[in-house]
């Protein structure tokens, strides 16, 4: 039993982290719009009404599969580093310094120029709105807002602009970002361009630097998104297909992998004996993460290696099916601000979409007047200087970010799914993956299955739905649990889609854990 409905509509479907932005894009997906439309529109609102998780500051990276094209490709919406930083400097996590170029609005505009029907100027209308007279502040924003307020009272802009009145709004009250609004009213009247050359460029790169950072004017106008093909493997006669690096998606693909000898059905939905083989299994993907990816401009990197099934199996057989194998080192991520959304349309078009300014509120720094809150994604590089993961000059770090598509054995959709949760993301994919494509669960009831999360110290937060006998089953087999509440929004807020097209349906589903909400007709 499930908490709230599958969602089922025969035209389109939409399901975002926000119930403000999942209507911003049924309106468009109701007006003649495409999922792509749908997916910019809502993308826009989040950057607004989820200003902790993500915004034009940050970055976006997406899956879209196009009905005209019959294909699926990936879009990397990813900034560099500032070139003004060093090579072997101490990894800035938070402040000025930890920004890098942001990504996402080129990203936007680089998926509507290709596979839009809509103008960026119209689909950003409904962001412009709410930052102008205010948006309802959620649950899970006020609560964001009153934790991170000795970082956003740390400089006089933040603050008079996230903690109006001297206080943090609350759950209900209004939050205008009118600096917000005049920058994206200016985007939509000269294109995203005017973000990244020209004088709204200048003026956020001179903010910026006013606040000490590294970003310049040149960092800006040298950006530019990538298409690319996504990365992907075949598993229970499904292609998976994810964010190729500097996404971490990979680790997605070799979790699947490595169990995809395993009767995983015949452990049991929840067991004991099931949730510790796939913690050993993200054990094992973690650490190949750590160790093989990086900026492929920038560095060697073999993604390959996860999808490599004869050396999957040798590790496969390193798992001790009564015992938790070592943690190893980890690269820790950030605490994490991220929001992902997906659409359908009724044409078959698809996207999936997340994006992000890594920490809550990113830097904590905006640039400037503009009221754009930049991200610190520099934090995302590794310390370690034999990392191909490595802080350098106008390279990208590598992404937790990560959405995933699930096609059929004859190439047609099946399955759109993604969620925010830094680490957590590939962790509780593979457990969505496995639920829907070994167990059989339903949609709405496979986001709603008790969740785990393996941290970089090597514990695992698990829900206290799993129960004791579970968990301290787990524990008995040398997991280093952390029990944590029943709806852990820290093991992510998942929202997917299933296409049934044997009967011309689209179920679609959103986690309550957090905020999503899908909605469809």
């Amino acid at each position: 039993m499930s908490t709230r409905p599958t969602i089922l509509a025969s035209e389109s479907l939409i399901a975002t982290g926000s119930p403000l932005a999942s209507v911003a894009g049924l309106e468009v997906l109701r007006h003649g719009g495409n999922a792509i439309d749908a997916a910019i529109a809502s993308a826009a609102v989040l950057a607004v009404v989820q200003p902790e998780m993500c915004g034009v500051g940050g970055d976006a990276f997406l899956l879209i599969r196009s009905s005209r094209e019959r294909s699926v490709i990936a879009l990397n919406g990813s900034g560099r580093a500032p070139r003004a930083l060093s090579t072997g400097m101490p990894v800035p996590r938070s402040g000025p310094l930890s920004a890098t170029v942001p990504g996402a609005l080129a990203a936007w505009s680089d998926a509507l120029a290709r596979f839009g029907s809509h103008g960026l100027d119209e689909l950003l209308r409904p962001a412009i709105a709410l930052a102008e007279s205010g948006f309802p502040v959620s649950a899970h924003v006020a609560r964001a807002l009153a934790e991170s307020r000795a970082t956003l009272g740390a400089r006089a802009d933040t603050a008079a602009t996230y903690l109006p009145g001297g206080r943090s709004p609350r759950f209900g009250e209004r939050l205008a970002l009118p600096a917000l609004a005049r920058t994206l009213r200016f985007i939509a009247e000269h294109g995203a361009e005017a973000f990244y050359r020209g004088p709204l460029a200048e003026r956020v790169a001179a903010g910026a630097h006013a606040a000490g950072g590294a970003l310049s004017a040149e960092d800006l106008s040298d950006h530019h998104s990538a298409w690319l093909t996504p990365a992907e493997t075949t598993y229970r006669g499904r292609r998976i297909l994810v964010q190729p690096p500097v996404s971490q998606g990979c680790v997605t693909l070799g979790e699947l992998t490595l169990v995809e000898d395993d009767d995983l059905a015949a452990l049991g939905v929840g067991s004991p004996d099931l949730v510790h083989l796939l913690l050993e299994t993200a054990r094992l993907a973690f650490l190949d993460r750590d160790r093989y990816l990086g900026d492929p401009e920038r560095a060697s990197v073999n993604a390959g290696i996860f999808v490599d099934r004869a050396r999957a199996r040798e590790r496969r057989r390193t798992v001790d099916l009564r015992q938790a194998g070592p943690a190893g080192a980890r690269t820790a991520a950030s605490a994490g601000g991220t929001s992902y959304l997906c659409v359908v349309d009724h044409d078959g078009n698809a996207v999936s979409l997340i994006q992000s300014i890594f920490g809550d509120f990113g830097a904590g720094v905006l640039a400037g007047d503009t009221g754009v809150l930049l991200n610190n994604r520099v934090g995302g590089f590794s310390d370690d200087p034999t990392s191909p993961n490595s802080l350098a000059p106008s390279k990208r770090p590598v992404h937790t970010l990560n959405n995933c598509m699930v096609l059929a054995a004859d190439g047609s959709l099946e399955h759109v799914l993604g969620t925010p949760g830094t680490d957590a993301q590939v962790q509780t994919l593979f457990q969505l993956l496995i639920a829907r494509l070994d167990l059989g669960v339903e949609l709405q009831e496979a986001i709603e299955l008790p969740r785990w999360r393996r941290e970089p110290d090597g514990s695992v937060l698990a829900e206290s739905r799993f129960g004791p006998a579970v968990l301290d089953a787990l524990a008995g087999r040398g997991h280093r649990i952390v029990r944590g509440g029943p709806w852990e929004p820290r093991t992510g807020g998942a929202q997917a889609i299933f296409v049934d097209g044997a009967r011309g349906l689209l179920h679609g589903a959103a986690d309550p854990r957090r905020e999503g909400y899908a909605l469809g007709w």
